[in-house]
């Protein structure tokens, strides 16, 4: 398929036009094309539109059936030209060539690129999405993708393939079409929705040590057994920035994170959160400041009402290399667990490298320090993770993260313990971009945590494995 290696080739001189009996050429100019300033434009116009019309040749369909070749050519033509009207007219003429003399990629971007004309969005963004599926390095194809997703609506989504885009060697025009997309997109973005969920099992919901029995100051102490809980996690989320002038923008936002437990629903765990602020942003920088308040509902009873702001920033340095930094301070307090009250700082930096359209990395540091009115439950945390992302042939992607922190408490527990812990967690996320539903592709994740504590109560480990739905719009 020639159309595939490059992203606007020249225009070919000779047009090829199929019909079941020679036909005569149709008019080449564009509804929206300017008329001629001035006589000599005319006539220049005219004698180039006669030279086109010298060099169309006439073909029946037969005539192109049997030459499978030619077919292959006039139909890859047509699409790299965009004429839609070629197209619907040799897009069925290919299809009934045998199977074995058809160029799959050639049919789905036909199909595409006919989808696209008749407004058949789903369709196109279907076909597209099948053929990077197939081979990730297809700049033009992705292009193509990010417009039917911009043109509906899905925006988060367009973002994402132009980011991607915009990671590999494009030409200077190229690289102009997509930032103007990111710029058009940062200027229109309406609300934002994101929703992901998974069945989720946890055969220690209540958090028993491995230890039953422990001997203390007052005697033996006797530990619960474990116990299982099965259930839902369900993620949603809202956002809507509103532009102002400059790269100024106004943004509100509100999520939900909870775990609903059907034999358990003392653990159930509902997190709300809203937030109101704004920022400013252009091709390079995005800040914004965002104050928000957090509500937590555990077991069915009001648990706790943290207030705070978030403040963010990110910067391209260059095409393939984006830095990220992040602060938060928050007030926590409890409904009755009070020496728990106390404030909560929060930092990050990160930076993300994507080499090409197919592959990034990432990696980053925290920090964090929880204050609490019981010296035994403040800590202070340092962390730091690195990632990889991968689109593989056959469809397949991958996503592996490896995360390392270390925990130390300010004091001791009723145990006499000053905890320290080192905790590790591995992450990796399998999905085939060929397998959709209602545009939602299920991710089959892996995860793996260990907590190496000094303390008998806290170390532990734990794995877990479930299929996640996610879905941006």
């Amino acid at each position: 398929m020639r159309l595939l290696p490059t992203l606007f080739p020249a225009l070919l001189a000779t047009t090829l036009y199929a019909a079941p009996n020679p036909v005569t050429t149709p008019d080449l100019h564009t509804p929206d094309e300017k008329l001629p300033a001035s006589a000599e434009r005319a006539a220049a116009d005219k004698q180039k539109n006669q030279q086109v019309k010298e060099n169309v040749i006439e073909v029946t369909e037969e005539q192109l059936l049997a030459d499978p070749a030619l077919l292959a050519n006039a139909l890859d033509s047509a699409i790299i030209n965009g004429d839609a009207d070629a197209v619907a007219i040799l897009l069925p003429i290919y299809r009934k060539l045998p199977a074995d003399k058809q160029d799959k990629m050639l049919l789905r971007f036909g199909e595409a690129m006919q989808a696209r004309s008749t407004g058949n969005l789903s369709l196109a963004i279907a076909r597209f999405r099948e053929m990077i599926a197939e081979d990730p390095s297809l700049q033009p194809v992705r292009l193509h993708l990010a417009m039917a997703l911009m043109a509906d609506h899905q925006d988060e989504a367009a973002r994402g393939q132009l980011e991607k885009l915009r990671s590999d060697k494009l030409p200077d025009d190229i690289r102009k079409v997509v930032d103007d997309a990111l710029a058009a997109l940062r200027e229109r973005r309406s609300w934002t929705f994101n929703a992901a969920t998974y069945y989720r099992y946890d055969n220690n919901i209540n958090g028993a040590p491995r230890e039953r029995e422990r001997q203390g100051g007052r005697g033996t102490w006797t530990f619960p057994e474990p116990k299982k809980a099965h259930g839902i996690h369900l993620d949603l989320s809202a956002e809507r920035r509103l532009p102002a002038a400059n790269g100024w923008y106004a943004q509100v936002e509100g999520s939900m994170n909870s775990d609903w437990y059907w034999n358990a629903h003392n653990y159930d765990d509902f997190r709300f959160r809203l937030g109101m602020g704004g920022g400013w942003q252009n091709a390079r920088w995005d800040i914004n400041l965002i104050p928000f308040v957090q509500r937590r509902i555990y077991g069915n009873q009001g648990y706790s009402t943290n207030m705070g702001a978030d403040l963010s920033a990110s910067y391209w340095i260059t095409p393939k290399w984006r830095l990220s930094g992040f602060a938060q301070a928050m007030r926590k307090q409890h409904d009755r667990r009070d020496w728990l009250d106390g404030n909560q700082y929060y930092g990050s930096l990160s930076a993300l490298y994507a080499p090409n359209a197919r592959q990034y990395w990432f990696g980053g540091i925290n920090a964090m320090r929880s204050q609490a009115q019981d010296q035994s439950d403040a800590f202070k945390r340092y962390g730091l993770n690195l990632g990889w992302g991968q689109e593989w042939g056959l469809g397949m992607s991958s996503r592996l993260v490896g995360t390392y922190a270390r925990r130390n408490y300010d004091g001791l527990d009723f145990f006499g313990i000053k905890r320290k812990d080192n905790e590790y967690g591995v992450t990796l996320s399998l999905w085939n971009r060929n397998l959709y539903f209602w545009g939602i592709t299920p991710r089959l994740t892996f995860s793996w945590d260990r907590t190496a504590s000094n303390h008998f109560y806290y170390d532990n480990h734990d794995q877990d494995v479930y299929l996640e739905f996610s879905k941006s719009f």
